[in-house]
């Protein structure tokens, strides 16, 4: 719920103005120098490839993550609460064992989801060098070959350039980052969807009188209980009489 209420909107509006002004010098690069749009769309296109690569991947690993988080702060709860029967019974050594298991388990898929961001984040600084390394040279090219721009003009497409590349990676591991936390709203959607428990239907015959109990004595005759209508029987045949006081 702390993701869904405050990290999701606060990914989103981090993401939201970083594609517009993507946009906005997508625009101005290719009003300065018409030719920085060849290497720029070729560069988009490397880094949304990476980014398909990668968020199939990333998603994954985050639902993978939620899930075994989950046992981990169950058990942690579970293991406070009945604190005075393991010591009791001398379990620590048991219980601290499934603890440590449920943390690695944990910390096998964070490890394996921080190694996968890297993996992204290296390839998209790759893409960004080999972009700024072919505008340079094209920049310069047409700077001394061509006479057709400015000392100024090629400087201010170098400068939009490089922010352009920097703002475009983070763009698209925040849209990334926008569609792996939406794993959160798809497991809260899973519990709002599960059915609710019948409830335990009592022949009339079985009801209880208004006055019940009178006295505090119990009786089983000939129980049999199982935990289902066509399970196997757990109790067969129970009788016993306990008698109050």
């Amino acid at each position: 719920m702390a993701i869904v209420d405050e990290e999701l909107p606060t990914t989103i509006f981090d993401f939201l103005p970083c594609f517009f002004q993507v946009i906005g010098i997508m625009v101005l690069v290719s009003w300065l120098n018409p030719w920085a749009f060849i290497p720029s769309g070729i560069a988009t296109m490397c880094m949304l490839y990476i980014r398909y690569r990668f968020a199939h991947c990333s998603r994954d690993l985050k639902r993978l993550e939620g899930i075994t988080r989950s046992p981990f702060y169950s058990y942690l709860t579970s293991t406070i609460h009945g604190l005075k029967v393991i010591r009791s019974c001398h379990a620590e050594n048991i219980c601290a064992s499934e603890f440590f298991s449920h943390v690695d388990t944990n910390t096998r898929v964070e490890y394996l989801f921080l190694t996968t961001t890297r993996w992204a984040v290296i390839r998209f600084d790759w893409v960004t060098v080999f972009f700024v390394a072919i505008v340079t040279l094209l920049s310069i090219g047409l700077r001394v070959f061509g006479r057709q721009f400015s000392s100024a003009d090629i400087a201010l497409t170098l400068s939009y350039s490089l922010s352009l590349m920097g703002l475009l990676q983070w763009t698209i591991r925040q849209s990334v980052e926008i569609e792996t936390k939406m794993t959160s709203v798809e497991r809260i959607l899973e519990y709002c969807s599960l059915g609710q428990e019948t409830s335990v239907q009592r022949l009339p015959k079985y009801e209880p009188s208004i006055n019940w109990p009178s006295h505090g004595r119990i009786v089983f005759d000939n129980v049999s209980i199982s935990y289902f209508q066509d399970s196997p029987l757990v109790l067969r045949g129970i009788s016993l009489n306990i008698e109050p006081g």
